[in-house]
């Protein structure tokens, strides 16, 4: 049975949705009035137009840029200029620069900010140097999936409990064909993956201590992600793995009971 899609109620602050793909970056919002606005620019960070007409100083682009009357101000383009004054629903803009465009000329804006946030200020209609109104803001991207299913990404070393290590290679069992003997499996995922000893069981627990020695396997220049068993419930050996990660310079691990606290 379908279910009717129900949207979120309007409140007092904006509600905005962002998901970013390979290419575009679609927003949507609902302003606390309870209208709904739409946007998309480039995932790059970029809003890309095409000039139709001058008039006066004024630039005319071929589509409106968002649903304000302003909002554009402090906007940089590509070619050089910063806009001074925008009518984004009429698609009129104001350059420092404007006389060296002409009609049929393509003009990129950005912001320098990513595209999530370039979104945001379109959808609000914040200029670059206005804050934010209060906002209940959330981001989704295919970007991860992408780069997985295209092979491209920076290679992980993987950081998992001991015993564990080949788990990606036998995964659960399925084979493209079932009878092939030597099936030829490929991880493109992981670069190296380290085995630490220690184990907690699921009701917290020491069954074995955290062995720190896995300190001497850290590259500081590798991106990492650590996955220990139980940690969904019990993150207590993750966090340390986590911290001493920190301590030998890799800031940013990918840790399991942060990102997706769930079995398996």
């Amino acid at each position: 049975m379908n279910r009717p899609l129900r949207l979120p109620t309007a409140t007092s602050e904006w509600q905005i949705r962002v998901d970013v793909g390979g290419t575009f970056t679609d927003g949507w919002a609902l302003d606390p009035d309870g209208r709904q606005l739409r946007c998309k620019v480039l995932s790059s960070g970029l809003i890309r137009l095409r000039v139709v007409a001058i008039e006066s100083d004024w630039l005319i682009c071929d589509r409106p840029i968002s649903s304000h009357s302003s909002g554009l101000e402090g906007f940089a383009t590509k070619a050089g200029g910063i806009v001074t004054a925008s009518v984004p629903n009429e698609g009129r803009l104001r350059l420092e620069n404007a006389s060296r465009y002409s009609p049929g000329d393509q003009l990129q804006l950005f912001t320098g900010e990513d595209a999530p946030i370039l979104a945001a200020r379109i959808l609000t209609g914040t200029g670059v140097e206005q804050d934010f109104p209060p906002l209940d803001f959330r981001v989704a991207t295919t970007r991860g999936t992408n780069a997985l299913l295209e092979g491209k990404g920076e290679p992980v070393d993987l950081y998992t409990s001991a015993g564990f290590e080949t788990l990606l290679e036998v995964r659960d069992q399925r084979r493209p064909d079932l009878f092939e003997l030597a099936p030829r499996i490929s991880i493109p995922v992981t670069r190296r993956i380290i085995g630490i000893s220690g184990r907690l069981a699921r009701d917290g627990s020491e069954l074995e201590p955290l062995d720190e020695s896995f300190v001497e396997e850290i590259r500081p220049s590798s991106a990492i992600a650590l996955a220990m068993l139980h940690a969904d419930v019990v993150p207590r050996h993750e966090q340390r793995v986590a911290e001493l990660l920190a301590a030998h310079g890799i800031a940013h691990p990918s840790v399991s009971h942060e990102i997706a606290p769930v079995i398996r």
